[in-house]
């Protein structure tokens, strides 16, 4: 029986069955670490029954770490609801005598970020909304609390080793998970944990990845029984996990195993889950696990579903600021030939369509965009070796040179930006224009950190638009202060920005700084929301068509 715990009073000097032997009495948990805990109102112990960890961050598995870790400013926030059926069943001599409890719904919230892509921290809150049980006080067993309860939250921290997008053979993290003791002891959810895991993870084909974690629960030592001559308890465990899961933009599967060894004499616990997760939009995820539970440990349920959603912000798996290795992204077209890397016997080099993106070595034609072959009677475009490929780094359909937002995939009539949210920059008839502001430090020319990602987008705009000849960076400010030192000081920050932009490779023949400070206000200098929309930079571009 799942959970199941032996319950021995302290007279019963005879051993239950040694199968059961590992989990005695949770009459005496209950009752305490000693067997004075009666004594002392009947109150609960001080442990934490939940014993599923979910991952935070998402990336690879919804629960567990695969050593893939977020990237730089990548977020992830979620909330999952969750049910387990019988996670604490009571025994004496083998004869149950009931669930202590016999079901339990939790929120789990969620959070994750990543620092420098190599780094992640994240927080998890449970909250325990509702459990129930049978009447065991008969015997000595005390009732945990039913209603709304803090459970025990954790903070974690990883760092990655090793990375396949690093052409690394695996993927390797190391990561450390600490719970402070907080947390209901009376909804028997508090309790002060240590957990240091290592995980491992790698490709196993073009749309599966396994990973493997091992790691050490230390916890404090928990006597389950007061008898001299059986010294069963709760305490320190090993806990291994292994994960099967399915990669891509849509639908995506997964399949794990997570299990306990004890070092002593604490039950064992082993739980199958399987689950599925699916984008709603480019930022929301939702996703539900459902899995059963064999063993005797304490946590350990019959049976347990999840449901939950997510909201983040995370860098492509592959393309423009992530991976375009042929080995991690099958379904990208890293050299640009028409020919995804899965199926391209040359994938680091232009070819042919018709060749399996190679060049023939008998080919002696010129370079070119695009020919005709025959095909059973057929003219069918064949791609050719190009100096410039058409590339769509994003996958929507739109090709960078014609994408207002080249690194998140969109619909072609939005112009290549998601339409659930209004791009912060996106590409327009005569201009980029920008929904943020881009920051600088008070009464200088100096570019706050914050607004780096706002110019990176503005850039890789440029980078990937050579049919914009230049770009005029206007630099405006409001109506404080006298006019001649506006005008200089919105001179300087365009020259900043402009200064920026070299550094990320958009020539500088390219860009015009002008400052015209005060001079062009778009809002009233009245009010506080209008000199803020007045401090501005704008992009003005100059097409093909009007160079002149």
């Amino acid at each position: 029986m799942s959970g199941a715990t032996p319950l021995v009073s302290p007279m019963i000097s005879s051993s239950p069955s040694r199968r059961r032997a590992p989990l005695w009495a949770l009459a005496a948990l209950l009752w305490g670490t000693t067997a004075s805990a009666q004594s002392q109102g009947g109150a609960l112990p001080s442990f934490e029954l939940e014993r599923l960890e979910l991952n935070a961050s998402g990336v690879g598995s919804m629960l567990m770490g695969t050593g893939e870790l977020l990237q730089d400013g990548d977020y992830r926030l979620s909330v999952t609801s969750h049910y387990e059926n019988n996670p604490l069943v009571l025994f004496r001599n083998d004869s149950r005598l009931g669930a202590m409890v016999g079901y339990r719904a939790t929120a789990h919230l969620g959070m994750a970020y990543g620092l420098w892509g190599r780094f992640e921290l994240s927080a998890q809150l449970p909250v325990v909304l509702a459990q129930r049980g049978d009447d065991l006080t008969q015997y000595g067993a005390g009732i945990p609390r039913q209603g709304l309860a803090l459970g025990t939250p954790t903070l974690a921290a990883r760092v990655k080793l090793l990375s396949e997008a690093d052409n690394d053979t695996v993927d390797l993290a190391f990561g450390v998970q600490g719970s402070p003791r907080l947390g209901n002891s009376q909804a028997l959810a508090q309790e002060l944990r240590l957990a240091p895991t290592l995980m491992v993870g790698r490709r196993l084909s073009n749309s599966l990845r396994g990973a493997f974690s091992a790691g050490l629960m230390w916890r404090p030592r928990v006597i389950l029984t007061p008898d001299e001559n059986i010294q069963d308890e709760l305490g320190h465990e090993l806990r291994l996990g292994g994960v099967i899961a399915s990669m891509g933009r849509g639908l995506r599967g997964e399949f794990a195993i997570n299990g306990s060894v004890p070092f002593r004499r604490t039950g064992y616990s082993v739980e199958t889950l399987g689950g599925a997760r699916m984008p709603l939009n480019p930022s929301v995820e939702g996703y539900a696990m459902a899995g059963l539970g064999f063993g005797n440990a304490p946590g350990t349920p019959d049976y347990r579903v999840l449901l939950g959603v997510s909201y983040g912000k995370s860098a492509p798996a592959c393309g423009a600021g992530g991976r375009n290795d042929s080995r991690v992204c099958p379904d990208m077209d890293g050299d640009g030939d028409g020919v995804a890397n899965a199926e391209d016997t040359c994938p680091t080099e232009k070819g042919l369509v018709d060749a399996g993106g190679c060049v023939p070595k008998d080919w002696e034609g010129p370079v070119a965009e695009d020919t005709t072959d025959s095909l059973d009677g057929q003219e069918v475009a064949v791609a050719m070796v190009s100096e410039e490929p058409a590339v769509d780094m994003d996958g929507d359909s739109l090709v960078d040179s014609q994408d207002s937002c080249p690194d998140e995939a969109g619909p072609v009539d939005n112009l290549g930006c998601p339409v659930f949210t209004e791009p912060v920059v996106s590409l327009q008839k005569d201009r980029i224009k920008l929904t943020d502001t881009i920051h600088f430090d008070y009464n200088k020319a100096t570019i706050q950190p914050r607004s780096y990602p706002l110019l990176d987008k503005v850039a890789r705009i440029l980078v990937t638009h050579p049919e914009i000849l230049r770009v005029t960076i206007e630099g405006h400010t409001s109506g404080e202060g006298p006019a001649d030192y506006n005008r200089k000081l919105s001179q300087r920050r365009s020259e900043a920005v402009r200064e920026y932009l070299l550094g990320q490779g958009v020539a500088l023949e390219r860009m015009e700084p002008k400052g015209f400070g005060e001079d062009r206000p778009v809002q009233s200098n009245a009010t506080e929301a209008g000199r803020v929309a007045n401090r501005r930079v704008e992009f003005i571009t100059h097409q093909q068509d009007d160079a002149s």
